[in-house]
């Protein structure tokens, strides 16, 4: 029996007769090139005002479209200090 040496690269395919570059290359024709991704601007309603303070509990930061702070807006005690 030969014994085959494995290589430490995975394969990107698992189909024997297809080399990586070409499964690359079905991948590449069936979901198109990948487009680049683009950072939205700071939306200033929704960043957390830091000078401000909820006016239900008095905490900080808060939701300036609202008025109130994470948890108050969003029902959501992970939302505190301005984790939205």
């Amino acid at each position: 029996m030969a014994n085959k040496r494995k290589s430490s690269r995975p394969r990107f395919s698992h189909h024997p007769g297809i080399s990586d570059q070409h499964a690359l290359e079905i991948v590449r024709e069936t979901l198109g090139t990948p487009k680049p991704v683009i950072a939205k601007p700071a939306d200033p309603d929704t960043e957390p005002d830091w000078g401000g303070q909820c006016e239900v509990c008095g905490a900080s930061p808060i939701v300036p479209a609202t008025g109130m702070c994470g948890p108050c807006t969003f029902g959501e005690a992970e939302t505190a200090g301005g984790n939205w």
